[in-house]
């Protein structure tokens, strides 16, 4: 690789949607490496959940699991929707997917406290999970500010099939 190609290549893209007629697209590196952080955070949601039901506490586990499972399939779906509609793979993109992956180890930290406040019937202590939820959602709605109007190039993938820019009713970065 040439000195100008390398040059080239660290520089930020233009945002442009999937091509759907894309075969057999395989996940990078980095969306495998995301993925285990919610494996993380699932396994500690189980782990907690499996706790309060060995001591009796189904309504208390039940409750406290759905709420945990809620919070981070709500940060995996929207991760998951956002990389598999736009084809970005630069450096912007790479450190607000690693800045999410911190947010999700530290919403995994706070579901202990999350459980407990719920088993011990006391207001839900969810301080050090919305921490990271913000953090992911902060990181995400930074990459969904790149997919303002101006910046997706339209004419492949589901780029293509959004209604222009001059009928957007909402800003980029709020469906985060």
């Amino acid at each position: 690789m040439t000195t100008s190609e390398q040059t080239r290549a660290h520089r930020l893209r233009v945002m442009s949607g999937r091509d759907p007629n894309e075969r057999h697209r395989a996940a990078t590196p980095l969306e495998l490496l995301y993925d285990l952080t919610f494996v993380v955070a699932f396994g500690v949601a189980g782990e907690q959940f499996a706790h309060l039901l060995a001591e009796g506490h189904f309504a208390a586990g039940l409750t406290a699991f759905g709420l945990a499972i809620f919070a981070i399939c709500w940060g995996w779906i929207s991760f998951s929707w956002f990389a598999s509609a736009y084809d970005t793979d630069d450096w912007a993109f790479r450190l607000a997917t690693m800045v999410q992956m911190v947010g999700v180890i530290i919403l995994s930290l706070g579901l202990p406290q999350v459980f407990h406040s719920i088993d011990d019937g006391r207001p839900v202590d969810n301080s050090v999970t919305v921490a990271g939820y913000v953090v992911n959602c902060g990181s995400r709605c930074s990459s969904c500010g790149c997919a303002r109007p101006g910046r997706i190039r339209r004419g492949a993938g589901p780029a293509r099939h959004m209604p222009p820019p001059s009928v957007w009713h909402r800003p980029a970065g709020s469906y985060c």
